[in-house]
């Protein structure tokens, strides 16, 4: 998690310039902060998907033909507060269940507006996919963290084979699992599919100004750094075998898809302030009897230097 060190001000102003000049290109499909502003079910129609363990709804476009759905990805400009991605490079705890090992992003805005617009429609999307269900009390997404704005974007590494019947198996990049660390731990019913991969990217500039975006490694991104992130919205059925849990509720699930790194100079004057900072005096104690033992040494050199001068 970022800490006082980190330039807030500095960095929601360029996030935000950032933000306002990348969706005024009008090159990104749905920005989430123009939902704000507009009706999404106008946009959007909600697809019913049974995934063998309950009931997904997800969105795709009103004018587009059930037999070439395809699912609405949504963006979002921020700062990293905190992230759990690639490459995974240690096993994980025996605690750990591989099926729920997942990469994830928690983004904030700092109180810029677009960020907070953006949040605005989001809610409103939500309002949209919880028309098709009933319930008494409705489980809305969380978007505070630290005290502020913010929200958590994640995609599991595997998904389980009775569940990934429509979906494309793959093999996991090289990048993400350079160790074999995940191929070790997926075991026989767990599988990595289309559904569970996140690509990376990296916007660059030329000496003429002129920006274009290249794959890059997860491993370039930090916490601190702007992004741009593409995601889907899905609406989960809780587990119908769970039906005496208190907490069952049907829940807004936002799925990674996509990483783009915008700036990552104010993460980078982040962690060299973090490495210049100066180290903080460490308490030390005695404990043992080596000082009782020395004392009674000194006693008797004491004791002999006064016998011999007798």
């Amino acid at each position: 998690m970022l800490g006082s060190d980190y330039p807030k001000e500095d960095a929601a102003a360029r996030l935000e310039r950032l933000a306002s000049d990348r969706i005024s290109t009008g090159l990104i499909a749905h920005p989430l902060s123009q939902y704000a502003k507009i009706c999404p079910s106008k946009h959007f129609v909600t697809s019913v998907i049974d995934s063998g363990c309950g009931s997904t709804w997800r969105l795709t476009p009103t004018s587009q033909q059930e037999e070439s759905q395809e699912e609405i990805v949504f963006t979002i400009h921020g700062i990293i507060l905190h992230c759990e991605l690639p490459p995974i490079l240690r096993p994980f705890g025996r605690s750990a269940s591989p099926r729920h090992i997942k990469q994830r992003l928690l983004l904030a805005g700092f109180n810029t507006d677009t960020f907070t617009t953006a949040l605005i429609g989001l809610d409103r999307i939500d309002d949209l996919l919880r028309l098709n269900i009933r319930e008494d009390v409705p489980h809305k997404l969380n978007t505070q963290a630290s005290g502020q704005q913010a929200i958590e974007i994640s995609n599991r590494y595997f998904t389980s084979k009775r569940m990934a019947i429509t979906e494309e198996q793959i093999e996991i990049p090289t990048y993400v699992d350079p160790k074999g660390i995940l191929e070790s731990i997926k075991g026989e019913n767990l599988v990595h599919t289309t559904e569970n991969q996140v690509e990376y990217y990296q916007r660059v500039t030329n000496s003429n100004g002129v920006h274009r975006f290249i794959n890059t490694n997860p491993a370039r991104i930090h916490e601190g750094d702007i992004v741009e992130v593409q995601f889907t919205i899905t609406l989960v059925e809780p587990n119908m075998s769970r039906q005496n849990d208190s907490k069952l509720a049907f829940t807004t699930k936002p799925i990674l898809r996509s990483i783009t790194l915008l700036d990552n100079s104010f993460s980078e004057i982040y962690r060299n302030l973090s490495i210049n900072r100066p180290r903080r005096p460490c308490l030390k104690r005695k404990v043992g009897h080596a000082e009782e033992e020395s004392t009674e040494t000194q006693e008797r050199l004491k004791r002999m230097v006064i016998d011999t001068e007798k």
